[in-house]
């Protein structure tokens, strides 16, 4: 699948930029309390897809990854034709 596509079938919508630095806070500092809050906790053997809108109005697709001993991201262009690597993970947060 691809962004896009993702994106249809899971019926999100782009989350803020503040609250995905929210939840990369969650996740990555205080894993404990975002286990907690968030009911997740990040695997170091998995690529994790954000969908984001910037403040400036643009959506990217960030990945969030494990190397060596630390976590990185980084923001791609959230374009229809690029195809996810089999195993990436999409989080985005639920409506209650």
């Amino acid at each position: 699948m691809n962004d896009t596509a993702i994106q249809k079938a899971s019926s999100s919508t782009p989350m803020g930029e503040n609250q995905f630095w929210a939840m990369l806070y969650l996740f990555i500092i205080e894993s404990k309390l975002g286990k907690k809050i968030l009911k997740y906790e990040l695997q170091k053997d998995k690529v994790y897809i954000f969908h984001v809108k910037l403040t400036s109005g643009k959506v990217v697709a960030v990945s969030v990854y494990w190397i060596g001993d630390e976590w990185y991201f980084d923001a791609n262009e959230f374009v229809y034709y690029d195809l996810w690597n089999e195993g990436n993970v999409f989080l985005y947060p639920a409506s209650a």
